[in-house]
């Protein structure tokens, strides 16, 4: 049963990609009502999977019945199965806000492909399989990225699309080379090889091809010249997807090559400290940059965009430091950072169809006409630079602590996040206070409410799940903790996914 409900957890978008264009010959209507029951579904079936997984471990799911390596095998443990249930959450809230949004049936196939992208992305032990998935992520991207403004929107997904042509080169190769050498892709065997070192060289270059590709999934300087498009060109349920479902999905990856691979694995000995260097590198030049951008940006969209730069930043920051307090700390950020855009999204796209404008200086006083939704936005803007009491805080705290202990690329982060966190108080406050400022009332009567009360559950859900866990994070530890022990610890990883490990060759193939 364990291994149905992990196949079905891992399926479920893809069998409604296939279904929604037959549905829409019946009725116009029927995405959105089979988008919402799958992915209540997917995290219902997450929520029974959780605490077996928690306590016991995951299940293993052999393609075509071969088992790894020879075949590509999926394993849901704590990081996937808990990663999969906030990615079919956040799509749930998106479809929610979408409710009384006319969405063609090609928006809804492409949006489930990249639900399923993302999850099995987490899922996968094959980098191959990991590549694949990243294609197909982005090829829905890219459908949608002109989803609000077919102008805008298409040069940012032509951006996106040559970026995207250029690291997966980079990455392909990446996985030609590594191959050629080991004979395998599967993370958990090349994670127990004990009698194989690549060289230096080679393992660096094999090392920075695969992160370059993690690097623009994260959005991440110098990978990311089509963020300011993509966020103001396409929709803001869109851009909560991708900053929401792609950001988890990318951390999960991320944390996995890192801590699996490149960290403990005997492969990589003696390269891991030079490709933490540019790990750390990455991550200061876009934590400063997307916080210097975001200041100087007036378009509220962009602004978020250029701040979810800044925070994947801190994501790569933690894994950097590596160890069980880095891998910690850079769950807890994803998972803040995750909770909190997409309500700021949801917020920004709303007030920008009541304003007529994408200028935040032109809806000045709109908080006066919605409370509610300004009140959530300075509610996520204090999560997000990490105020207390709010949840992202705990991230950030986790995170200045393992930077004091990392050396000299350590405490050049250290004033990174502190720099960061300044300039985001800054724009995030300004943009705040002018939602309430008094204005003229012709601002005012124009200010007219669009769509339904639907619109703000998905932003109140957020929030309240932001000020809950800032006030009672004792109420998640024990699950992160479980989480980060799933990432760090190798040996674990490879009794679940190659438990025929000791009857492998030692090396030079299969």
């Amino acid at each position: 049963m364990k291994g149905l409900n992990a196949t079905l957890f891992l399926i479920l978008p893809l069998i409604t990609a296939f279904l929604l264009p037959l549905g829409a010959l019946v009725h116009k209507r029927f995405g959105k009502m089979l988008n919402l029951a799958t992915y209540g579904i997917g995290i219902g079936l997450g929520i029974t999977m959780l605490i077996p997984t928690l306590l016991t471990g995951g299940a293993v799911l052999n393609m075509g019945g071969w088992p790894a390596p020879y075949g590509i095998s999926l394993y849901l443990g704590p990081l996937a199965l808990c990663s999969g249930i906030v990615i079919y959450l956040i799509a749930l809230l998106i479809e929610i806000n979408d409710i009384n949004k006319s969405r063609t049936t090609y928006y809804h196939l492409l949006f489930n492909l990249f639900v399923f992208a993302s999850i099995a992305m987490v899922m996968t032990t094959d980098i191959f399989n990991l590549f694949v998935m990243m294609e197909i992520g982005s090829i829905a991207v890219a459908g949608m990225a002109s989803s609000a403004n077919m102008r805008m929107g298409s040069r940012g997904g032509f951006k996106y699309i040559v970026m995207s042509g250029l690291v997966s080169m980079l990455m392909l190769a990446a996985i030609g080379l590594l191959y050629s050498a080991t004979g395998t892709l599967n993370i958990a065997h090349l994670a127990s090889r004990t009698a194989d070192v690549l060289n230096p060289s080679f393992a660096l270059i094999v090392g920075l091809g695969i992160l370059f590709a993690l690097f623009f999934e994260m959005e991440q300087f110098p990978f990311n010249s089509w963020i300011p498009e993509i966020y103001e060109g396409s929709s803001s349920s869109f851009t909560a997807a991708l900053a929401g479902i792609g950001g988890i999905a990318g951390t999960a990856v991320l944390g996995r090559i890192v801590f699996t691979l490149l960290q403990d694995g005997y492969l990589f000995y003696g390269t891991f400290a030079k490709l933490s260097a540019v790990i750390f590198t990455v991550a200061i030049a876009s934590i400063v940059i997307g916080e210097i951008a975001a200041l100087n940006e007036k378009n509220l969209k962009r602004t978020l965009g250029y701040s979810s730069v800044a925070q994947f930043g801190l994501i790569l920051a933690a894994f950097a430091c590596g160890g069980s307090n880095g891998a910690l700390a850079g769950i807890y950020l994803a998972l803040s950072h995750t909770v909190a855009k997409p309500a700021l999204l949801f917020i920004a796209g709303y007030f920008t169809r009541v304003s007529g404008s994408g200028d935040w200086r032109d809806m000045k006083g709109i908080g006066r006409k919605f409370p509610l939704l300004a009140g959530a936005f300075i509610a996520a803007s204090l999560s997000i630079m990490g105020v207390p009491l709010f949840f992202g805080f705990w991230g950030k705290f986790e995170l200045l602590q393992v930077l004091l202990k990392s050396g000299v690329f350590g405490a050049v982060a250290f004033g990174a996040v502190l720099f960061g966190s300044i300039f985001e108080g800054i724009y995030l406050l300004r943009i705040g206070h002018s939602f309430f400022v008094q204005t003229s009332k012709e601002n005012m009567t124009r200010y007219q409410p669009k769509g339904t009360l639907l619109t703000a559950v998905p932003v109140l859900i957020l929030v309240a799940l932001i000020v809950f866990l800032g006030v009672y994070p004792q109420s998640i530890v024990r699950s992160f903790e479980r989480i980060a022990a799933d990432l760090v610890d190798k040996a674990q990883y490879v009794k679940f996914v190659l438990p025929t490990a000791a009857l492998l060759p030692p090396g030079g193939g299969l």
